[in-house]
């Protein structure tokens, strides 16, 4: 009885199919990766904009009037004495937001600021996403400009 071996070109043609599988592993593997990478990203960019809004939210929302410069810096009059400035500064490739003379916050999209209802509410629209923010102490003392 004859034992049966491989012949050379079996082995060839397995060591050749084996090469693709790795290159198709390989190469869905970095794929994989970069994809968590840019997902990691994406959640800390998301985060820094929820944030900026929040802390926005909160300052317009306790804001006696909001007065918009041409410069895109919004200044808010808070109870008291005391007042917030927002500034923003667009770059190639997005927005550094500033509160007062804190930490800035960098953002991959351009913002804007605009008053609605004669100063009630703040639309502020980041990329093509407008949010309207509006003032309490605005709607309760005065109606809410009506």
């Amino acid at each position: 009885m004859r034992q049966r071996a491989f012949s050379l070109i079996e082995l060839v043609i397995l060591l050749a199919l084996l090469g693709v599988f790795m290159l198709v592993g390989s190469r869905l593997f970095a794929h994989s990766m970069g994809l968590s990478r840019d997902a990691a990203a994406h959640e800390r960019t998301v985060a820094r904009v929820d944030h900026l809004l929040r802390e926005l939210r909160r300052d317009v929302w306790s804001a006696r009037s909001i007065d918009i410069d041409e410069d895109q810096t919004v200044r808010l009059e808070q109870p008291g004495d005391g007042s917030v400035r927002w500034s923003v500064q667009t770059t190639d490739d997005g927005a550094t937001v500033q509160r007062n003379d804190e930490r800035a916050i960098t953002i991959p999209a351009p913002l804007t600021f605009e008053a609605v209802d004669g100063g009630d509410a703040l639309r502020v629209t980041i990329g093509r996403q407008p949010a309207v923010l509006v003032s309490q102490q605005r709607l309760m003392t005065e109606g809410g400009g009506r």
